[in-house]
């Protein structure tokens, strides 16, 4: 188990990266290690709004860009929040230049947990809450590598390949580069 004291000012690890990249699973796994709370961003909403990602993004009431607000919402809480949190973002959070300055501060420790083409695709196809994955996933996901990319590595302490580590190794290798940063 890891102190609050072994974490020099760190209140809250945030995990990034894209669809598939493990963020759900491997952070509530550091969360239980690390005996801190685990909140899902995309969870919460989905919670909020009483219906799947999937359908807020096809609501005429909500859309993609209601949801990237109440995902800025709810990222801005959980930053302003005291308490020691381990957070899954939404793999497109990033893309708000507003919520990676809010992630990019100096009590926040930033994860991004990268995967190649080929895992996210095996990782996300039976998944049917990914919009924006629907049509063409291979071609959908070079597209946000293409974008996404560059934003995660803007903002990220480090970065933790998930190719072919575990969810425990992944989860394992977060705590060490939190320990040791």
């Amino acid at each position: 188990m890891c102190a609050a004291s072994h974490v020099s000012g760190v209140k809250k690890v945030a995990l990034v990266g894209m669809p598939g990249a493990g963020k759900s699973s491997v952070g509530l796994l550091v969360a239980e290690k690390l005996q801190w709370d685990f909140v899902d961003v995309d969870g919460d909403i989905e919670k909020e709004a009483g219906m799947s990602i999937a359908d807020i993004f096809e609501s005429h009431d909500y859309g993609e860009l209601k949801f990237r607000a109440l995902e800025h919402e709810a990222i801005a809480a959980l930053i302003r929040s005291p308490e020691l949190l381990v957070c899954a973002t939404g793999g497109g959070a990033v893309e708000n230049e507003v919520t990676r300055k809010l992630l990019a501060a100096p009590e926040v420790f930033v994860v991004w947990l990268s995967a190649d083409l080929e895992a996210l695709l095996d990782r996300t196809a039976n998944s049917a809450n990914r919009p924006l994955l629907r049509s063409d996933p291979r071609q959908a996901i070079k597209v946000l590598m293409d974008r996404r990319v560059p934003l995660y590595k803007s903002i990220t302490d480090v970065t933790i390949d998930t190719d072919t580590a575990s969810i425990e190794e992944v989860a394992d290798n977060v705590i060490h580069a939190l320990r040791h940063r």
